[in-house]
C-alpha cells in the first residue's frame, strides 16, 4: 500500500485461506512480519524486493492464536496469546518462530495487544 497514492500492490499469494494473519508489525531490520491467527507459521514480507516467506517453525493449529507483535530490545520480535497457549518469539536473523515460556490457561482472549516499554 503507497501512503502517498493510497494504491496497493499484490506482491505474493499465500493460500485461498481467511483469516491466517492478523497483524503486520514492522521490524528495524526493514522487514514486515506477521503473527499467526489462523496460520501454523509466522510470515515475513520483504517489501524492498517483493518477497513473501513463512518462517520455520511450526506453531500449532488453533483459532486466533496471536493478534499483536512488537520488535523486542533484543531485536527478537514477540507476541503473547490471545488464544494460544504460550508466547511466540521470532527470531529475524534465522527467519524461525518458536514457542516459549511456560503453559498458560486455555481460556480465550488472555491478551489483546502488547506494547514495548521504552
Amino acid at each position: 500500500l503507497d501512503p502517498a497514492t493510497g494504491k496497493h500492490t499484490s506482491i505474493a499469494k499465500v493460500s485461498n485461506e481467511k483469516c491466517k494473519y492478523a497483524c503486520i508489525t514492522a521490524h528495524s531490520n526493514g522487514m514486515l512480519y506477521c503473527a499467526p491467527f489462523l496460520a501454523k507459521r509466522a510470515l515475513v514480507i520483504d517489501p524492498k524486493r517483493g518477497r513473501v516467506k513463512e518462517m520455520w517453525g511450526n506453531l500449532g493449529a488453533g483459532f486466533a492464536k496471536y493478534e499483536n507483535l512488537v520488535e523486542g530490545l533484543d531485536g527478537y520480535m514477540y507476541a503473547v496469546p490471545a488464544n494460544a497457549t504460550q508466547c511466540c518469539r521470532l527470531n529475524p536473523y534465522r527467519r524461525k518462530a518458536q514457542l516459549f515460556g511456560p503453559q498458560l490457561s486455555s481460556a480465550p482472549g488472555k491478551y489483546r495487544d502488547c506494547k514495548r516499554a521504552p
